[in-house]
């Protein structure tokens, strides 16, 4: 995904914020004709941090303490290229505020990428982190649970385009995934 939207974007320094990272963000931060500069954020940071001190080990990226629903506090709007979540956002209060927050953060033409288990937490019963569903249905991003169900477009309106596909898991994968992507409007 993140590749895709690198080998078309006209900028060379691209700033990418990773929402719900963990310990170590998974997103490269190499591609080639692109300086990539990556600011990885979890509600762990600081349990994270530890455990990687003790252990030595030392991160080109540190992930940085921060949740979804307050990153308009913590960064600039219109600062990054990039705001990706893999696997994150079910676990937060109000993913729909995260993602809002998210598109606040990328600069016009910027980008929110979202890549989500399929309909998490009705395969965990809705027990522990997972808390909220994602879906692409009849080609509309949609999350989702026993209480409400929101179609994401309407709530972002017209200022973000929302395209979602859905990632059939194959042999050896362990199940759907959602792919998402924003495009925030100049």
């Amino acid at each position: 995904m993140i590749t895709k939207y690198l080998s078309t974007a006209s900028r060379t320094d691209i700033a990418i914020i990773d929402v719900g990272a963990g310990a170590i963000t998974q997103v490269g931060y190499t591609h080639p004709g692109k300086k990539i500069s990556i600011t990885p954020v979890d509600p762990l940071a600081d349990h994270y941090a530890n455990v990687l001190r003790k252990r030595g080990v030392k991160l080109p990226f540190p992930t940085v303490k921060g949740d979804g629903e307050t990153l308009l506090s913590q960064f600039s709007r219109a600062s990054f290229d990039i705001a990706y979540a893999r696997n994150s956002l079910d676990h937060t209060y109000d993913p729909i505020a995260t993602i809002a927050n998210m598109l606040e953060l990328v600069r016009d033409d910027g980008v929110v990428l979202l890549r989500h288990y399929r309909d998490e937490a009705e395969g965990g019963e809705y027990e522990g982190l997972h808390q909220w569903n994602f879906d692409c249905k009849d080609d509309r991003f949609v999350i989702w649970n026993k209480d409400t169900h929101v179609l994401v477009d309407k709530v972002l309106g017209p200022n973000a385009k929302v395209s979602c596909s859905v990632h059939l898991a194959r042999k050896g994968e362990w199940r759907d995934e959602i792919l998402v992507m924003i495009t925030k409007a100049a």
